[in-house]
């Protein structure tokens, strides 16, 4: 499935099979699901739409379509999701441990 949806995803970028022939796509597909294993369906919408969308962090696409370019497109996804992870942690839970953790020392 998830192969058939990036080769579907690389066509409306204008794939042709000059650029990537299906071998090289299911190649490209087995690495984005080897390296990029936690990624869920949403992930992988959400790095093309990006991409498509952010020429600034994803760079100008110049009508061709190699597996470096797509490899680029995920590590920049993935950097931008781990930032976004990474500023939106609850903190709520280390505050409450060390609100706890004073009690005990005051009580004792």
């Amino acid at each position: 499935m998830i192969v058939s949806f990036i080769s579907a995803m690389l066509q409306y970028f204008g794939r042709k099979e000059e650029d990537m022939n299906s071998f090289q796509v299911k190649k490209i597909v087995d690495d984005i699901i080897s390296k990029y294993y936690y990624f869920r369906i949403e992930d992988v919408c959400l790095c093309f739409k990006m991409a498509r969308t952010n020429i600034k962090t994803y760079g100008k696409f110049y009508g061709v379509i190699d597996g470096g370019t797509i490899m680029g497109w995920f590590a920049a996804y993935d950097k931008q999701r781990d930032e976004h992870i990474a500023a939106h942690q609850p903190t709520h839970h280390l505050q409450i441990t060390l609100t706890q953790l004073q009690g005990k020392i005051t009580k004792r």
